[in-house]
């Protein structure tokens, strides 16, 4: 897909399946701004499945204050599942202070403040909270402000372990995975990723067992990563169908190479 603002090419996602940001600093003009997002899906056959055809993820226009968080910069990772211990970290546009905070429905578990150029971060203990688990998937809030930009989080408290002697662990409990694979479309309803659609598969799957998915053969939608962190499912984001070789005449395989280390380790752009 391409972003155009008044015909000028400010970026692409370069492949489908993954979400990107594109900056319109700069750009934009007094009065009217004719702002374009197309999508190319006409080189066939460029995959093993349905994949529909059109924009059918959400498209989002962010209007951020000068002082704001960068986009999915937030971070809350659990240290320690026994203390509780999480580690929670922003990158910042420009120098400031931020503040962070925990919320359990109205009741506010911790506030701290972290200033900063750039990446800001600290780490909390929270004595008494509930720990996330397929059976009980609990959820806090994170809230986090910098300047006029205020951003909410849901979370979990959970930390994950892999070994020979124990096994896949999540708080120390050992889990056995009843795993399913899941394409990205819904159906009858096609390639949109309703939200409520993503919701309502993840919640069928839990009730006929599973307790894990993989998205087959791409990066799911945002609205399924929701899902399951409230209905207690893992599920494994797969990257890619291909690697080196293709498997159809236009499929990914020609940009993986060149792509992936900026997809991974940096994510949407």
């Amino acid at each position: 897909g391409d972003v155009l603002l008044n015909g000028m090419d400010m970026g692409n996602t370069g492949y489908g399946y993954n979400g990107c940001f594109v900056c319109l600093d700069g750009a934009l003009r007094e009065g009217e701004n004719r702002l374009r997002v197309t999508v190319r899906n006409s080189d066939q056959p460029n995959s093993r499945w349905y994949t529909g055809t059109g924009i059918y993820r959400p498209v989002i226009m962010h209007i951020l204050p000068k002082d704001h968080f960068l986009m999915e910069s937030i971070r809350i990772t659990t240290l320690d599942w026994k203390k509780k211990k999480l580690h929670i970290s922003g990158e910042l546009s420009g120098p400031g202070e931020a503040e962070f905070s925990v919320w359990d429905g109205e009741a506010c578990l911790f506030r701290g403040k972290a200033s900063g150029t750039g990446r800001v971060e600290l780490s909390t203990e929270l004595a008494g909270a509930e720990l996330w688990s397929c059976e009980c998937p609990k959820l806090y809030k994170h809230r986090a402000v910098f300047g006029q930009d205020v951003q909410e989080i849901p979370f979990g408290i959970r930390q994950i372990t892999v070994n020979s002697r124990d096994g896949f662990c999540i708080n120390g409990e050992r889990v056995i995975l009843r795993g399913a694979c899941v394409h990205h479309d819904n159906g009858i309803l096609g390639a949109c990723a309703y939200a409520d659609a993503e919701a309502r598969k993840v919640r069928l799957l839990k009730h006929a067992g599973y307790n894990a998915l993989r998205s087959a053969h791409n990066p799911c939608s945002k609205a399924m990563m929701d899902a399951c962190d409230r209905e207690g499912v893992l599920i494994m984001d797969e990257y890619v169908d291909v690697w080196y070789i293709h498997k159809t005449m236009y499929d990914y395989a020609g940009k993986v190479e060149t792509n992936y280390e900026k997809i991974l380790t940096k994510g949407p752009n």
